[in-house]
């Protein structure tokens, strides 16, 4: 995702600082690359250089994102695991094209790198649901997302395994989501906070990860579309 005014080019990678931790399998994330707060990524031709501009992400809980157009107020619990899973058919037809591994341009990432982010933000959501369910208002650790990109090497991971492990961490999160009680205001106004002190609830937890993973789907969107 991205602010409402870009910076610089309209497809550019952005990368939500509410997710920032040291790994996504580590037992505490903190949220993704693309909700409450996001870091455009611009990479020089030529260098391995990024420049992070880092901005709050959670408006998009208050009102529609105006690039994709999510609206979290129109988002039914009910609804989350299958909003989840239905991204997954474009990753599959990406992830399986000749353009897998092709950035558009140098700002922005390759659907590999998508792909395989999405896979993490998934990973640190599956984790965080269980910490909001089993702990009362848990604080979610840090994830550096930009250190996982680089240190995961994204650009250089095999698309179709990439696109198995996206498919299993896409039913895993969404299997979660989809034995909770949509109608049990308790469970979903249980409380956490990121490290920065952004307060969520369930409830906004799991808006806020749709977004990001719709947000991502609209990022790989054909020139045009």
């Amino acid at each position: 995702m991205s602010p409402t005014v870009l910076p610089t080019a309209p497809r550019a990678v952005h990368v939500d600082a509410s997710t920032r931790q040291d790994s996504p399998s580590a037992g505490t994330p903190d949220l993704h690359r693309s909700s409450t707060s996001g870091t455009l990524l611009c990479v020089d031709e030529g260098t391995s250089e990024v420049m992070r501009d880092t901005k709050d992400w959670t408006w998009v809980l208050e009102r529609p994102c105006e690039q994709c157009g999510f609206d979290a107020a129109g988002v039914a619990r009910h609804q989350v695991g299958a909003r989840l899973r239905a991204g997954m058919p474009t990753w599959h037809r990406l992830l399986s094209g000749p353009t897998a591994t092709r950035r558009p341009d140098p700002t922005t990432w390759s659907p590999l790198e998508y792909a395989c982010h999405v896979r993490d933000v998934h990973i640190v959501f599956s984790a965080r649901v269980a910490m909001v369910l089993g702990q009362h208002d848990p604080e979610f650790a840090n994830w550096d997302q930009d250190e996982t990109a680089e240190s995961q090497a994204y650009a250089e991971q095999d698309p179709a395994t990439v696109a198995r492990e996206l498919a299993q961490e896409t039913e895993r999160v969404a299997a979660a989501y989809d034995v909770l009680d949509p109608t049990d205001e308790a469970l979903w106004a249980r409380p956490a906070r990121r490290s920065n002190g952004s307060v969520f609830t369930l409830d906004s937890l799991a808006r806020y990860h749709l977004h990001d993973v719709e947000h991502h789907v609209w990022d790989v969107r054909p020139a045009g579309a």
